[in-house]
């Protein structure tokens, strides 16, 4: 009968990351009261903070602050991994002085559409990537 039991509730359970002692990893806010007007502006997690000891596979002791005034072990589940962020490879060119004025140099002109009475452009300019489109 337990086994039963068992296989029901590992159904959605699912294994979080491997944690070590001294990895980084971010703290949910899911169960801490923050002082912010709405919980849904709040952030959803805070950190990093490190792992000072595990205590067993699913509980860890985290190193804090003094002034959060929370108990410093926290479950398996409510914590996510830090991971560094990267570095832009290189820097975007400058812009150009054309005519007295700064201008950048398109690389090509991908789509156009006439809005009201005017005529846009959706271009990709050259030395940035997909998301600087405009």
């Amino acid at each position: 009968m337990g086994n039963k039991y068992k296989r029901v509730a590992d159904r959605r359970r699912i294994n979080g990351p491997d944690l070590r002692v001294d990895d980084s990893v971010w703290l949910s806010t899911r169960n801490i009261k923050l002082k912010v007007p709405s919980w849904k502006l709040g952030p959803r997690f805070f950190g990093p903070y490190k792992i000072t000891a595990i205590i067993n596979p699913l509980a860890f002791y985290l190193e804090f602050f003094q002034a959060l005034k929370i108990h410093n072990v926290f479950y398996k589940s409510l914590l996510k991994r830090y991971v560094e962020p990267l570095e832009p490879s290189s820097l975007p060119p400058a812009p150009v002085m054309v005519d007295g004025s700064l201008e950048f140099q398109i690389a090509k002109i991908i789509d156009s559409r006439v809005l009201c009475t005017s005529l846009q452009y959706l271009v990709y300019w050259k030395g940035y990537g997909p998301e600087q489109r405009m």
